[in-house]
């Protein structure tokens, strides 16, 4: 509305939002990393930018992910349930309550809101009636939604790996590789020995879910 950055004051009443409820909806949004605040000024992050004026279908995925470890209670109930059974909004509620510290009055309210935002963000599956956080055999996340056709590789980027030279002095060869992320992005790594290429994309599916939008 305010081309990326507004007033908390106009984006009340253009929204028809008390003051109350419009710095409720600004300070959830901080939590998954989608604004900042300047005193009254509300201005969008790149991340929000990802997910509602995306230039692929990957990159809108990707950020809606990232929104949602951004909220470290989020991501810390991810990695208790990661390759499990996610239990039902009761169970779940009462594990909020009792490992992580949510209070009675909030815990269901957070059950449940997990658990919807999980299936948003394409981050579990529902079989069988049980809803599945799913690792791929890299260990990495297997998308729940397989109906998105991300963009092809152009032919700069079909070279995964781009091998520099080795450095090794009086121990193991060192070899230094580039690897090419999403949205054309570059990881160097320094790596003991020859990688392989199967090696070289369990790499690269593992740092492209831990880099987060800046």
């Amino acid at each position: 509305m305010g081309g990326g950055k507004l007033d908390l004051t106009t984006l009340a009443q253009a929204m028809n939002y008390s003051p109350s409820t419009i710095r409720h909806h600004v300070n959830s949004a901080k939590y998954y990393g989608l604004i900042v605040q300047e005193k009254d000024i509300i201005t969008n992050t790149e991340l929000a930018k990802g997910i509602y004026m995306p230039i692929s279908n990957e990159e809108k995925i990707r950020s809606i992910q990232n929104a949602f470890f951004s909220c470290k209670i989020y991501s810390d109930l991810f990695d208790r349930f990661k390759d499990a059974r996610v239990p039902d909004e009761s169970i779940l509620s009462n594990i909020v309550h009792r490992e992580f510290k949510v209070s009675a009055t909030g815990k269901d309210v957070l059950a449940k809101n997990f658990i919807s935002s999980l299936k948003f963000a394409h981050l579990a599956k529902e079989k069988d009636g049980e809803l599945i956080i799913h690792l791929n055999e890299e260990g990495t996340i297997a998308r729940a939604d397989e109906t998105y056709n991300f963009p092809q590789q152009t032919e700069e980027q079909k070279s995964l790996v781009t091998k520099e030279e080795d450095l090794s002095i009086g121990g193991p060869k060192i070899q230094t590789v580039n690897l090419i992320l999403s949205e054309g992005r570059n990881a160097k790594l320094m790596v003991p020995g020859n990688l392989s290429e199967k090696e070289a994309e369990r790499l690269k599916k593992q740092i492209d879910i831990l880099v987060m939008e800046e």
